[in-house]
């Protein structure tokens, strides 16, 4: 599927928020917007078993922090 963005000037949180859901990964970086490929399975495997090696070698005191099963959006309010 293909989406014409027809935008002129920095692109805001409201704007973001305003296009489709097409499940494509995007970002605001300083009033730009950055669409980011979603990762591979072979890139998923890698960072699975590296996960799992670094659990299993690290010291009992430091505990891996679980990422966050959402997706935040902030937005700047000033």
């Amino acid at each position: 599927m293909t989406i014409s963005l027809d935008h002129s000037g920095s692109w805001t949180g409201d704007d973001l928020e305003n296009l489709p859901e097409d499940n494509r990964r995007r970002e605001l970086v300083d009033g730009s917007l950055i669409l980011r490929a979603s990762p591979t399975l072979a890139h998923q495997q890698v960072i699975t078993r590296l996960s799992a090696a670094l659990d299993e070698s690290q010291p009992d005191q430091y505990h891996e922090r679980p990422r966050p099963a959402f997706q935040a959006r902030l937005r700047w309010l000033g």
